[in-house]
C-alpha cells in the first residue's frame, strides 16, 4: 500500500533490523543481584550507576543522531527487555497448550493378597494416559497461539512507544540546547547594551529608563539561562533513563530535527492505522483467542478418553496342581469422563462468550478513540506547522527588519535606544518561540507515527538547515 510521505513497514521490525550492535550489553544484564527483592537500596543504586558509568566511559560516545539513539534504545532499554521476555514467555506457552497431560503410574501393594484362581494377587502396577477430546486440544493450541501473537503485538507497541518517548525527549533536548545558544548570544549583546546605556546616562546622553530597561532585560536573560540549563539537565536525565543509562551520562546535542513529511490526509492515515497499528493487531489476536476459548468451553460438554495398562503380579497358588499357578496378568483399560455437571459447563460457555463480547467491545472503544486521537493529532501537526511557518516566513523576518531599523535609529539618535531594546527583546522572544515551534512540530508528527504504527518519510531538510 503506497501513500505519499509514508513508509508502511512495521515500525518495530524496522527498528529491530536497523539497530546497531556496537554498544556492549548493559551492566544490569550480568550484574542483577541488586535488583533482587530487598537488595535494591539507595547505596545499591549508586553502586550500579557507578558501574554503568564506568562501562559507558569505555565505549564510543553516543552521537546526537536519532538513529544511533534508537539503536541504543532497542539494545539497552529495560522496558523493551522486559517486553521481549514476556513475549518469549508467551511463545513458550504455545507447545504446552497442545501437550497431553502427563501419564500416571500407579503402584498398589496388597498387604493381604487377594486370592485368585492362579494365586494371590500381591502387587498391581498401572499406567494410564488421559486424552482430552480433540477439540479441546485444538482450542487450547489456537488460544495460546493467538495470545502469543498478541504478546508480539504488545512487544511491538512497547518498542514503538519507547521510541516515541525517546523522540519526544530528543526534540525537547534539541530545543533546550538551541535555546541556550540563543540566550548566550543575547546575554553577550545585553551586557554590551547595558554598558552603553550606563555610559550614555553618565554623559547625560541617555535616560535612567534606558539603563533600567537594559538591566532588566539582562536579568531576564540570566533567569532564562538558569531555567533552560536546569530544563536541559532534567531532559537529559529523562533521555538517559529511557535509554537505560545513568542519569548523568554524557549526551551529544542533536544538530537538527528531521523535517518530516507534512502532506497528511486523515483518511489515508486512518487506513494505514487500521492495517499497521500494533494495538489493533493485539486486539484482533485477543478476539481470536476468545473464539478459541468459546470452542474450549463448548467442548467441556464432550467426554475425555483415558487408556491404560495394568500389570498384576501374582504369587504361586496355595493349592497344589493349579494350572498357570503364579502367572502374572496384564489388563488393558479404557476410561471415559462423564461431563454431568451441567451448571459448571454452562457457566464456562457463558464466561467464554462474555470474554469474546468484552474483546469486541474493547476493539470498538479503541477504534473510537483512535479516530478521535488521530483527528486531534492531525490538527496539532497542522497548527504546529502553521506556527513554524509563521515564525520562519513572517514574524522573525519582520522582527529582524524592525531590530535593524531600530538599531539605525539608535545610532542616529540616542533617544531611540529604548526602541532598539524593545525590538531586540521581541526578536529574542520570537527566536526562542521559533525553536519551540520546530520541536513541537516534530513531536506532533511523531505522535501521528505512534497512532498509525508506521513512520513518516523525511523531506530531506533539517530544522538547522531551515535557518
Amino acid at each position: 500500500m503506497a501513500i505519499k510521505g509514508i513508509r508502511v513497514g512495521p515500525l518495530a521490525l524496522t527498528i529491530w533490523l536497523g539497530a546497531g550492535c556496537g554498544a556492549s550489553a548493559p551492566t544490569w544484564v550480568d550484574d542483577a543481584a541488586w535488583l533482587e527483592p530487598g537488595a535494591t537500596t539507595v547505596e545499591a543504586l549508586r553502586a550500579a550507576d557507578a558501574r554503568a558509568e564506568a562501562a559507558i566511559s569505555a565505549e564510543t560516545p553516543l552521537s546526537g543522531e536519532l538513529k544511533d539513539l534508537v539503536a541504543a534504545l532497542v539494545e539497552r532499554s529495560p522496558a523493551i527487555a522486559a517486553s521481549r521476555a514476556r513475549y518469549r514467555a508467551a511463545i513458550e506457552r504455545v507447545p504446552q497448550a497442545s501437550t497431553l497431560p502427563n501419564p500416571q503410574l500407579t503402584y498398589t501393594y496388597l498387604p493381604e493378597p487377594v486370592e485368585t484362581r492362579v494365586g494371590p494377587n500381591a502387587h498391581r502396577i498401572q499406567l494410564t494416559q488421559a486424552i482430552p477430546f480433540p477439540t479441546k486440544l485444538i482450542a487450547k493450541d489456537d488460544a495460546a497461539t493467538a495470545l502469543a501473537r498478541a504478546a508480539g503485538a504488545v512487544h511491538d507497541r512497547v518498542v514503538r512507544d519507547e521510541v516515541t518517548r525517546l523522540e519526544g525527549q530528543w526534540a525537547d533536548f534539541y530545543y533546550a540546547t538551541r535555546a541556550l545558544l540563543i540566550v548566550d548570544q543575547h546575554i553577550a549583546l545585553a551586557k554590551a547594551l547595558s554598558q552603553v546605556a550606563g555610559t550614555r546616562y553618565s554623559a547625560s546622553r541617555g535616560t535612567l529608563f534606558d539603563v533600567s530597561k537594559a538591566q532588566s532585560q539582562l536579568a531576564q536573560l540570566g533567569y532564562d539561562k538558569i531555567r533552560l540549563t536546569e530544563q536541559r539537565d532534567a531532559i537529559a536525565a529523562a533521555l538517559n533513563a529511557t535509554l537505560g543509562r545513568p542519569r548523568h551520562a554524557a549526551l551529544t546535542a542533536p544538530g537538527g530535527l528531521p523535517d518530516l513529511a507534512v502532506a497528511l490526509d486523515e483518511d489515508a492515515l486512518l487506513a494505514v492505522a487500521l492495517q499497521r497499528q500494533q494495538e489493533l493487531h493485539e486486539l484482533d489476536e485477543r478476539i481470536h483467542a476468545a473464539d478459541a476459548k468459546v470452542l474450549l468451553a463448548q467442548s467441556s460438554w464432550l467426554p475425555d478418553l483415558g487408556i491404560g495398562v495394568q500389570y498384576l503380579v501374582n504369587d504361586p497358588a496355595r493349592m497344589p496342581g493349579v494350572a498357570d499357578s503364579g502367572q502374572d496378568a496384564i489388563g488393558v483399560m479404557f476410561t471415559l469422563s462423564l461431563p454431568i455437571w451441567f451448571g459448571d459447563n454452562a457457566a464456562k460457555v457463558a464466561e467464554a462468550h462474555a470474554e469474546r463480547e468484552a474483546a469486541l467491545a474493547g476493539k470498538k472503544a479503541h477504534l473510537d478513540r483512535l479516530r478521535a486521537d488521530l483527528a486531534e493529532a492531525v490538527f496539532t501537526e497542522r497548527d504546529a506547522r502553521r506556527l513554524r511557518t509563521l515564525y520562519d516566513e513572517e514574524l522573525l523576518p519582520q522582527a529582524t527588519r524592525a531590530m535593524e531599523t531600530a538599531e539605525q535609529w539608535n545610532r542616529a539618535d540616542a533617544a531611540h535606544f529604548t526602541d532598539f531594546l524593545e525590538a531586540r527583546g521581541v526578536y529574542y522572544s520570537f527566536a526562542l518561540a521559533r525553536e519551540r515551534a520546530v520541536a513541537d512540530h516534530f513531536k506532533a508528527v511523531v505522535r501521528i507515527e505512534q497512532l498509525i504504527g508506521a513512520t513518516l518519510a523525511p523531506n530531506g531538510a533539517t530544522s538547522a538547515e531551515a535557518q
